[in-house]
């Protein structure tokens, strides 16, 4: 794979490895047609070498991001036409364009927008799926819901990143459901709220630290689902049972939540 090594002199290699990612039967088609990394870092390698205002930079960056996520739409769309008997390979596509945007991103906003030469300012930051996202189940209109994974409760730098990425995924149009926390955070929310335990039970790594990602999966089961499930199952039940009360507790309405 070509890529613009200024580019990448920070040598991470999350990006060439997403390929690996997913086997190839799990999607529609191949990846490359869905987003194609190669192609994008040579157009992000001539803005970069081209555009020096910077807000022209990033709208051509916008403008870039929003037409690979348009015709890779368009490719799933044209696909599940001709295998309409696909919809488990069709979700996980659609989750696999949005991996591929979110992860373009968030190199975009670490070395382009905000590159730093300590490279130990960007390991301080992880970014995972949660909920639906989370289990790699999206329809073309889905919520995006991520978790920004912090290893500090403060960095001025981590929150431009953080920031930017967010901006960037809102130009795009995405409807997007965020938090920013630590482990610590994430354990402590998770100990006193079901909601943000279940979201959580359904993350999954998509770019960033891997290390930190990894130690938050660890501290989970050892801190806070190990021996919990039948209170949790209980809490989850409760939840479903005042969540259908709200609704009207019966399922003969004329206009029914289905979702509720």
């Amino acid at each position: 794979m070509t890529q613009p090594q200024h580019l990448l002199n920070s040598g991470d290699s999350e990006l060439p490895a997403i390929y690996d990612r997913k086997p190839e039967a799990e999607l529609l088609c191949p990846p490359r047609d869905i987003f194609d990394f190669e192609d994008a870092f040579l157009k992000l390698e001539k803005f970069s070498n081209t555009i020096s205002d910077r807000k022209l930079l990033r709208k051509s960056i916008v403008e870039d991001l929003k037409n690979r996520r348009c015709s890779g739409m368009a490719t799933l769309e044209k696909c599940f036409r001709e295998q309409p008997n696909s919809a488990h390979r069709l979700v996980h596509s659609y989750t696999w364009l949005t991996d591929c945007i979110i992860t373009h991103i968030w190199f975009i906003a670490g070395n382009i927008l905000h590159a730093s030469k300590n490279r130990k300012t960007t390991n301080q930051l992880s970014i995972l799926a949660v909920g639906g996202y989370g289990r790699g189940e999206m329809a073309p209109y889905s919520d995006v819901d991520i978790l920004f994974l912090k290893s500090k409760i403060r960095s001025r730098y981590i929150e431009s990143i953080i920031e930017t990425i967010l901006y960037l995924l809102w130009d795009l149009k995405l409807k997007v459901g965020h938090s920013s926390r630590t482990i610590k955070e994430c354990l402590s929310l998770g100990k006193e709220d079901y909601t943000i335990r279940t979201t959580m039970l359904e993350h999954r790594h998509v770019c960033g630290e891997k290390k930190l990602s990894k130690d938050l999966e660890r501290r989970l089961w050892t801190e806070l689902f190990s021996g919990t499930a039948r209170e949790f199952i209980e809490a989850k039940l409760r939840e479903r049972e005042n969540r259908h009360k709200k609704q009207g507790g019966q399922r003969y309405m004329v206009e029914p939540n289905v979702k509720e």
